[in-house]
């Protein structure tokens, strides 16, 4: 309507287009959170145990920061299949480490492919102050065909496009 307004900030933006095959990718871990002073984190550990690749940042008022490590321990269930939380210890390029807590609200698990994708609402604590966000864990299930019957169409149609 003609209407500018300037802003001044960061964000995350989610957005991917098209089919993907789920179960090639392993595992991954996706954190993404914004906190009461101001700054916010990215963080996304993909691939399988100690090859694992790990990107992101925190972003700060005057800078942001590269993430180069970190890990996710998770609580009330170590696979991170339904937790309750999890113990989060990003490492920073700047040689500094943001050790936060995630508390698991609610989640929502997809399946695809012989992998489930759990995405999660939660509240962070990092130093005392609050966040908020979204996370995401992808694992392999190798017991899905058995144990999740929507996937079924999914194997069917991933055989198909194979057999095609």
């Amino acid at each position: 309507g003609g209407i500018e307004r300037t802003l001044n900030g960061r964000g995350q933006r989610d957005h991917s287009w098209g089919p993907r095959d789920w179960s090639g990718v392993g595992e991954w871990v996706w954190l993404s959170g914004q906190f009461e002073s101001g700054w916010c984190m990215n963080w996304w550990s993909v691939g399988d145990g100690e090859g694992a690749t790990v990107t992101g940042f925190v972003g700060y008022k005057d800078r942001t920061v590269p993430a180069t490590g970190g890990s996710v321990t998770w609580e009330g269930d170590p696979a991170g299949v339904r937790p309750t939380g999890a113990r989060v210890v990003l490492e920073l390029a700047d040689g500094t480490t943001r050790s936060i807590h995630m508390q698991i609200h609610a989640h929502w698990p997809l399946y695809k492919d012989g992998a489930t994708i759990v995405e999660f609402v939660c509240t962070y604590t990092c130093d005392g102050e609050r966040g908020s966000g979204i996370s995401e864990h992808l694992y392999k299930d190798p017991h899905a065909f058995r144990t999740h019957a929507p996937l079924a169409p999914g194997f069917l149609w991933k055989a198909i496009r194979t057999l095609w």
